[in-house]
């Protein structure tokens, strides 16, 4: 090997390795920017437990808020879904 290319395949792998840490760091950052909505969607995820678990004679609003937080928690993830797509 030429002495050149001896010298260039360190720095190659450290700008590799520097590539995906920093690539990792901000993978990161994305999602623990994401701790309200992820804290929101564990409250639905709760509030639908206490609904499933309450007397089902409500007139159907039960039901519907059950309904309603399943579609929030949809919502929810779509927008944990794009904000760390377009961060």
């Amino acid at each position: 090997m030429k002495e050149s290319t001896v010298l260039r395949t360190p720095v190659i792998i450290a700008l590799v390795l520097v590539s995906m840490l920093v690539g990792s760091l901000l993978t990161g950052t994305a999602l623990a920017m994401q701790g309200n909505m992820v804290n929101a969607r564990d409250s639905l995820k709760s509030a639908i437990s206490y609904l499933e678990a309450a007397t089902p004679d409500k007139g159907g609003h039960r039901t519907n808020a059950i309904k309603l937080a399943h579609q929030a928690i949809e919502e929810v993830n779509l927008g944990i879904q794009y904000a760390n797509e377009h961060q």
